[in-house]
C-alpha cells in the first residue's frame, strides 16, 4: 500500500512538534491530524496553522479531524496522545490514563487502517506498545514504540561531552525500557569505529569511571527537562518521531533491507525474550525488518535487560488489569440501565 497518508493522534505539543518534523522532512503526501473523536477542532487547526506560518516551502497537506474514520487508508499511524508527565511523575506513572486512550485508538486502527504501521509515542511507551500489539492484533513488525532512540540520543551526546568530541564521532545502542529501566552497554558503544573501552585504554583516558557514571546517572536524566520546562519534552520526541518515519516511509523496496536504528518492539526469542522491549532493530518500507542482537553484552547488563523485561510486563499487565477492570464497570452500568 502506497498511499502517502500519515495519520498523527494528538496534536498536543509532542504531535505538534511530530507534524512539524514530518512536514519538514517531507514524509507523506498528507498528514491527517486528529484530536478526540468529536471534539471541538480549534486548537488543533491552531497548532497546524502554526506550522504552516513558520514554514515557506512546500511540504505535505496538513488536515486536521476528530473523526476515526479518516485514519482509513494510513500507511503509518502515530499515537502521541495521553496525560502529559509533571514534573513530580515518573513515566509509569501514566499507566493507568492511558492504557484506555491507546486501546481506543488501537481500535480505530485495527478498524480503518488494517495495513497501517503503527508508531507508539505514548507514556509508559513500552507498556503502550504492547497494549497497542494486543489491541490491534497486527504482526509485531509493524508495531513500534520510540523512545530508545532518543535515549541513545542523549547518552552519545554526553558521553562525547566527557570525552572531548563531537556527537558524530560515536556510536550505540540503549537497550530496555524508556526511562530508568534503560540498559546502556558501554561496550557496544564506539569511538571513529572502535570500542569505546578499546579507544580509551589506547588513549590512555581515565575516563572510563566517569563514562560509566554518566551512564547510570542518564537513567533519569530527562527528569531535569521536566523540572525545568515543567512539562515533558517535546521537541527531541517530535524529532525522533519523523526520524523512524522516515527510515519506513522512505525505505528500501527489498522487504530484507532497511536502517538500523533503535526501536521498542515484541521479542519473540531474541536476546532470550519473549515480550515488549527497546533493542536495536533493521527498518524498513513494512516496518521492522529483524531485531539486531548484540554479542557482547556483559552479565551486568544481561542482568540488568532481564529485569527491565519483567518492569515492562508487569507494567502492561497493570494497563490489561485497568482496561479489564474499566470494561466491567462499563457492562456493569449497561446492566443497571436496563429495565
Amino acid at each position: 500500500m502506497i498511499s502517502g497518508k500519515i495519520s498523527v493522534i494528538g496534536i498536543g505539543n509532542v504531535g505538534q512538534s511530530a507534524v512539524m518534523n514530518l512536514f519538514e522532512k517531507r514524509i507523506g503526501r498528507c498528514i491527517y491530524c486528529f484530536d478526540i473523536p468529536g471534539a471541538d477542532l480549534a486548537p488543533t487547526k491552531a497548532r497546524i496553522d502554526e506550522i504552516r506560518d513558520s514554514h515557506e516551502q512546500l511540504g505535505p497537506d496538513l488536515i486536521e479531524s476528530n473523526d476515526p474514520e479518516d485514519i482509513e487508508g494510513s500507511e503509518i499511524v502515530i499515537i502521541t496522545s495521553g496525560k502529559p508527565r509533571k514534573a513530580d511523575q515518573k513515566r509509569d506513572d501514566l499507566v493507568k490514563g492511558n492504557a484506555g486512550i491507546v486501546a481506543e485508538w488501537a481500535g480505530y486502527v485495527k478498524k480503518y487502517a488494517s495495513e497501517a504501521i503503527f508508531v507508539i509515542v505514548t507514556n509508559p511507551v513500552a507498556a503502550m506498545t504492547g497494549v497497542a500489539l494486543e489491541k490491534t492484533g497486527f504482526p509485531r513488525q509493524r508495531v513500534l514504540g520510540i523512545g530508545s532512540s532518543l535515549d541513545a540520543k542523549r547518552v552519545i551526546r554526553e558521553f562525547a561531552k566527557i570525552l572531548g568530541l563531537t556527537s558524530a564521532h560515536m556510536h550505540g545502542y540503549v537497550l530496555g525500557d524508556h526511562g530508568e529501566n534503560m540498559v546502556i552497554p558501554i561496550e557496544n558503544f564506539t569511538i571513529y569505529g572502535q570500542n569505546l573501552r578499546s579507544y580509551l585504554e589506547s588513549s590512555k583516558s581515565s575516563k572510563l569511571e566517569e563514562i560509566e557514571k554518566i551512564a547510570e546517572n542518564m537513567k533519569t536524566a530527562s527528569q531535569y527537562l521536566i523540572e525545568g520546562l515543567r512539562i515533558s519534552p517535546w521537541l527531541g520526541p517530535g524529532e525522533h518521531v519523523a526520524n523512524q518515519c522516515e527510515h519506513i516511509y522512505y525505505g528500501p523496496q527489498n522487504p530484507l533491507q532497511g536502517t538500523i536504528s533503535n526501536a521498542i518492539v515484541k521479542l519473540e526469542g531474541e536476546y532470550g525474550i519473549n515480550g515488549v522491549i527497546g533493542v536495536p532493530v533493521k527498518i524498513g518500507r513494512r516496518g521492522m525488518v529483524e531485531v539486531i542482537e548484540l554479542d557482547n553484552l556483559s552479565e551486568k547488563h544481561k542482568k540488568e535487560f532481564k529485569q527491565a523485561s519483567r518492569h515492562i510486563k508487569k507494567l502492561t499487565d497493570i494497563a490489561f488489569d485497568t482496561l479489564n477492570e474499566t470494561e466491567k464497570k462499563k457492562k456493569s452500568t449497561q446492566n443497571d440501565s436496563l429495565p
